[in-house]
């Protein structure tokens, strides 16, 4: 059982994993979308890449926590690291649960464009932002609306990109 001062003390990579997992599977996504490929590769590319990147965004915040004590241990540096097996599990799960949010429009809600979809992407990314605000001084519609407008502005590169390259290669 995770005890609340573990949400607190890993909110860093909830938001960092959240955020990451849900602007790469969208961006993935929307470059796909952009491209106008068939829904069901779009949908295997999201996936793809939401466990891919997923374990990545894992191991490397592991890996980092993990670097940085070594560091401090061989410098004699005493810190308040965090345990960096627990760093890698909240980043990894946090880009898996959030960064599937944008893949389940495409599979249950079929009809819905890729403007319909970056609103809901945005939303998704506003309320992750906002509930920065709980434990931080910044206010929440700051908070959200950062988060939100650095996902969005990732997506929109993607899609034009998946748009412009899918007319100069045919």
């Amino acid at each position: 059982m995770i005890n609340k001062s573990d949400w607190g003390k890993h909110l860093r990579d909830i938001v960092y994993g959240g955020l990451d997992g849900t602007v790469t599977t969208f961006a993935v996504m929307a470059g796909a979308t952009g491209a106008d490929l068939p829904s069901r590769i779009i949908i295997i590319l999201g996936l793809a890449n939401l466990f891919a990147d997923g374990f990545s965004m894992g191991m490397g915040a592991y890996m980092g926590e993990k670097s940085e004590q070594q560091y401090n241990d061989k410098q004699q540096i005493t810190s308040n690291t965090s345990d960096p097996v627990m760093t890698g599990l909240f980043t990894f799960f946090s880009f898996i649960l959030i960064g599937f949010l944008p893949i389940l429009p495409v599979i249950f809600l079929p009809h819905l464009g890729f403007w319909e979809i970056l609103a809901l992407v945005a939303t998704v990314l506003f309320i992750l932002g906002s509930l920065r605000s709980k434990i931080t001084d910044v206010s929440w519609w700051r908070s959200g609306l950062e988060v939100m407008m650095a996902g969005v502005v990732a997506s929109l590169i993607a899609f034009v990109i998946g748009e412009k390259l899918a007319s100069w290669i045919q």
